[in-house]
């Protein structure tokens, strides 16, 4: 019984220990902004271009046709606190983004864009579908879909 004891306090003692250095650890991690997981994919005749700015993914380029923006990324994902900024032309109407990548698209961020765009995301996968709870700014749109 004594020995029983006796291991049960050197376990506790060393998981103390361990708890502390690892909390000391963390504690000494510096906060850095939250990122959005948004990664064009090249596919477009002019493609997207992500520039991080803190918590926010400001997304140029892309493709125009007439008044309708179009952008494909092989990953989109926006976390809790980040935000997606289309940072459109204001003579676009529409923002059309598709997401060619299988990893699942989860939204529970900001997404804006410029002036009174539209904007409808499309998956191409069709064994993800975009996990949405996020807050929207923008026009008067925001669409997911998928695509086979």
């Amino acid at each position: 019984m004594a020995r029983s004891l006796a291991r049960s306090l050197t376990r506790s003692r060393i998981w103390s220990v361990s708890l502390g250095v690892s909390l000391g650890v963390f504690s000494s991690i510096e906060c850095l902004p939250i990122q959005a997981q948004i990664i064009p994919d090249q596919s477009l005749p002019v493609n997207s271009i992500m520039i991080p700015q803190g918590n926010t993914s400001v997304i140029n380029g892309g493709s125009v046709s007439g008044s309708n923006l179009f952008h494909s990324f092989r990953e989109f994902s926006i976390p809790t606190g980040a935000a997606a900024w289309f940072n459109n032309s204001p003579a676009i109407q529409n923002i059309i983004s598709r997401v060619t990548g299988s990893s699942v698209s989860n939204i529970d961020g900001l997404i804006k864009a410029n002036g009174i765009a539209n904007l409808s995301v499309f998956r191409k996968s069709t064994a993800t579908i975009p996990q949405v709870s996020g807050m929207v700014n923008y026009g008067q749109h925001l669409g997911f879909q998928r695509t086979s």
